[in-house]
């Protein structure tokens, strides 16, 4: 389901962690949030009993570009004495889950030498390069759940494989 963007920053923020939510609970993906905003993490994923902390960031297109979008990596926030902006340590989070309304997609990033931006490109650059290109279908939510070999029922079922119980998720075998 493609969402429509909201006009003000705070509600874009809002609702894409609510869109983030949704698509990890259909992925059966154990998702804890935490009572206030004040902690550098949106949420809480339970993965073997492993906890990760997860920070929600929303992607835009880039600038000058049709093929790439870009997420700011630093926590932004506004008060009385003006903006305040704090960078993301290893300890504070251990993934970025980025969504882009225009692509209608979760994006996963660790959060390992990012300074104050990433990026993804939809599409190789039309000059032909290759190398160190952040390629975005290499970075999409449904990938990164491959690689810890979840899936919910349905998905496993579908590509004939066993389960075994893993709560609300599957681990995977062939």
């Amino acid at each position: 389901m493609k969402f429509r963007k909201p006009a003000h920053p705070k509600a874009v923020g809002e609702l894409t962690e609510q869109i983030v939510s949704v698509y990890l609970i259909d992925k059966e993906v154990k998702v804890s949030k935490p009572f206030g905003d004040n902690l550098p993490y949106d949420f809480i994923l339970d993965v073997y009993g492993e906890l990760i902390k997860v920070q929600v960031k929303t992607a835009r297109p880039k600038k000058h570009s049709t093929n790439v979008i870009e997420y700011n990596t630093i926590s932004t926030r506004v008060n009385a004495k003006g903006n305040y902006k704090k960078y993301y340590t290893e300890g504070d989070i251990d993934l970025f889950l980025i969504y882009s309304y225009e692509v209608d997609e979760v994006y996963v990033m660790s959060n390992c030498g990012l300074r104050s931006r990433g990026t993804f490109n939809l599409e190789y650059p039309c000059t032909g390069q290759k190398s160190n290109i952040r390629l975005a279908e290499n970075f999409t939510l449904d990938k990164f759940l491959s690689s810890l070999n979840i899936c919910s029922l349905e998905e496993c079922l579908k590509k004939g494989k066993t389960y075994s119980g893993w709560a609300n998720g599957v681990t995977v075998s062939t």
